[in-house]
């Protein structure tokens, strides 16, 4: 995890990587770059003492409930279940899903306007169990999407993706709405997801701006108002003490960005159907949340 702080903060000083320090240096270099990635400067953000919101379209907010989606290396498939038993038996006509890193490709899921089932076939198959690395599940999944449906087939509108990306030297997260199409979302949720050397080559471009993983910050969601759920690997862990929140965690675990290294590990379907069955084990409170179908 140090070694990503370091490319991050090599690319920002515009000094190319001769050898990897020591881990005292590191750990500098780490503190330095969470303290620029914690900045509450952001430029396309309005922020006030309460909260961030998008220029221009606060009157959008008004009456939509926030969830968030957050990263989860590989476990972003238990993520993928859960997401698609709440689509499945919940009204969502109301929400606005702001999700980050695996959790931005879960977000786009929660605004397919159609079966949800249909689309988990689509991307959970034969052929997705054979992929072997992250990179490579980034084009699966964007082919699958952009092969087989249309920017109509979703409430793009809805959805919210954090990034985090270097602007004028500096750190910073920004959230990013208003897609022109379906295929400019799925280039946003790879910007997403972009881990130097790990989800493809050094660095990531969108918009003509250098993408990282918005796992890397502190809190890559919208911030318009509480949210009612967040949705992450260990979301029921302390449910049955009901001392669970929607705020519960804000920051991605490292053990969750090293599956990245370990893909034999995990089964992607299995994933998926532990993450649908744990959702269904803990119906109860999410009947607490929404209004069933």
């Amino acid at each position: 995890m140090l070694y990503i702080y370091f490319i991050i903060f090599s690319i920002i000083s515009m000094f190319p990587m001769k050898k990897i320090p020591s881990p005292s240096k590191m750990l500098k270099i780490k503190n330095k770059c969470l303290n620029m990635i914690n900045s509450n400067e952001d430029p396309f953000l309005i922020q006030n003492k309460n909260s961030l919101y998008l220029k221009n379209q606060t009157d959008f907010f008004k009456d939509k409930k926030l969830i968030l989606l957050s990263p989860g290396g590989f476990k972003g498939f238990y993520l993928m279940g859960i997401s698609a038993f709440i689509k499945e038996n919940y009204v969502l006509d109301g929400y606005i899903f702001s999700g980050a890193s695996a959790g931005a490709w879960n977000a786009l899921l929660m605004t397919y306007k159609h079966n949800v089932s249909e689309i988990v076939n689509v991307l959970v198959n034969d052929e997705c169990a054979k992929i072997k690395d992250a990179y490579s599940l980034e084009k699966y999944l964007k082919k699958q999407i952009i092969f087989n449906y249309k920017t109509e087939d979703f409430e793009l509108e809805k959805l919210f993706i954090g990034l985090t990306i270097i602007n004028n030297y500096r750190i910073k997260t920004q959230i990013y709405s208003d897609f022109e199409n379906l295929e400019d979302a799925i280039d946003c949720c790879i910007g997403s997801s972009h881990i130097p050397y790990v989800t493809g080559n050094l660095i990531n471009t969108y918009h003509n701006t250098y993408t990282f993983d918005g796992g890397f910050s502190k809190y890559p969601y919208l911030k318009t108002s509480p949210p009612v759920l967040h949705i992450t690997p260990s979301m029921w862990k302390n449910i049955n003490n009901e001392t669970i929140t929607a705020r519960q965690n804000e920051r991605l675990n490292i053990s969750d960005y090293t599956t990245l290294f370990s893909r034999g590990k995990y089964n992607f379907k299995l994933l998926y159907e532990e993450g649908y069955n744990d959702a269904k084990l803990n119906r109860w409170y999410l009947d607490n949340i929404f209004q069933k179908k």
